[in-house]
C-alpha cells in the first residue's frame, strides 16, 4: 500500500487487522517528537477502541472542551460543549 499521513496509517492498520499483509514505507530517517499536537475525532476514537487501544492511550490524551466545525466561508456546521472519554 502507498499511503500518507495518520489517515494512510490508519488505513494500514484496519488492512493488517482483516488478516492481510502491509507493509509500511517511512521517509524520514527517524521517528522523533515535532512539538505538534494530535486530534482524533470521535470517529478516529472509535476506531482506537476497535483496535485494543484505547486503555493504552487514555491517560496520554487530553479530551476537547469544546469543538466547533467550521465551512470554508465561516458557517457553523458543528459545536459540541461536552465530551465522553
Amino acid at each position: 500500500m502507498s499511503t500518507q499521513g495518520i489517515c494512510g496509517l490508519a488505513a494500514d492498520i484496519s488492512t493488517a487487522l482483516g488478516g492481510n499483509k502491509v507493509t509500511v514505507f517511512e521517509a524520514v530517517a527517524e521517528l522523533e517528537e515535532v512539538g505538534a499536537g494530535l486530534q482524533i475525532t470521535p470517529n478516529g476514537t472509535r476506531l482506537l477502541r476497535a483496535w485494543g487501544l484505547q486503555e493504552q492511550l487514555i491517560g496520554k490524551a487530553t479530551p476537547p472542551e469544546t469543538f466547533s466545525m467550521y465551512r470554508y466561508d465561516g458557517r457553523l456546521l458543528a459545536h459540541r460543549d461536552q465530551y465522553d472519554f
